[in-house]
């Protein structure tokens, strides 16, 4: 009796059947999934007449490969039930009575929280990897540029006519147009902060602007950001 009542209890639904898969008995919790008030209502029944029919076959398929291996068998499934899918993990062991195989024993627990943070885990993952190798063919990108940045003065067109820009001040707005920090582009061409804050600066004055949006607005205006032309007045 006891033993029945620990049964009953267990948070797991754990079911046995016979040998041609009808069900002989089960626990409470299986009951509830199965939407049955009662032992009586489930016995004798198969998964065609529960409402995880539409997997029934799959059940039933592996009832009898523990039936015919004797071994225990242990699978990541999906049951339907009136509240919805559940993902769960199922293990199957043979029923024995006199030493002979008279059905299978079965139980499983509700892992669907586990898996949907599994899944997001996988997504934030996924979406940090992606995030890092966009951010790296970036930076390869930007460091293509900034190879080509080679000649010392680099003259603007336009009203900037006879302006013009040093090697590292043109490198510091091509680094700022891109997005770049202060404390970022000083770490990429491996000079200090402070020394990059004066060539923006420099370069601020140059344009006539205070702020970085209206420094890009000029620099695209005038052609600079378009293709980096060296050295020759215009």
């Amino acid at each position: 009796m006891f033993f029945e009542q620990v049964l009953m209890a267990v948070p797991c639904a754990i079911f046995w059947k016979d040998r041609e898969s009808r069900f002989l008995g089960c626990n409470t919790l299986f009951l509830q999934l199965g939407s049955l008030r009662s032992l009586e209502e489930i016995i004798g029944k198969t998964d065609f007449e529960m409402p995880w029919s539409n997997r029934a076959e799959h059940y039933q398929r592996i009832d009898r490969m523990v039936l015919g291996s004797g071994k225990i068998i242990s699978c990541h499934e999906i049951v339907s039930t009136t509240h919805g899918d559940l993902q769960v993990k199922t293990t199957k062991s043979p029923l024995i009575k006199d030493g002979e195989i008279i059905g299978t024993v079965g139980m499983f627990q509700d892992i669907s929280d586990l898996v949907t943070a599994l899944e997001s885990a996988e997504a934030a993952l996924n979406a940090k990897n992606f995030a890092e190798r966009e951010s790296l063919q970036k930076t390869l990108d930007l460091q293509c540029v900034l190879n080509d940045i080679t000649e010392h003065r680099y003259y603007l067109a336009g009203k900037y006519r006879g302006v013009y820009l040093t090697r590292r001040e043109a490198e510091c707005l091509v680094c700022l147009s891109r997005g770049l920090t202060n404390k970022e582009t000083a770490k990429l061409l491996k000079i200090s902060h402070r020394t990059t804050e004066g060539y923006i600066q420099a370069v601020k004055q140059k344009f006539n602007c205070h702020t970085r949006s209206a420094l890009i607005k000029e620099a695209i205006a005038c052609s600079f950001l378009e293709g980096i032309k060296p050295s020759i007045p215009v």
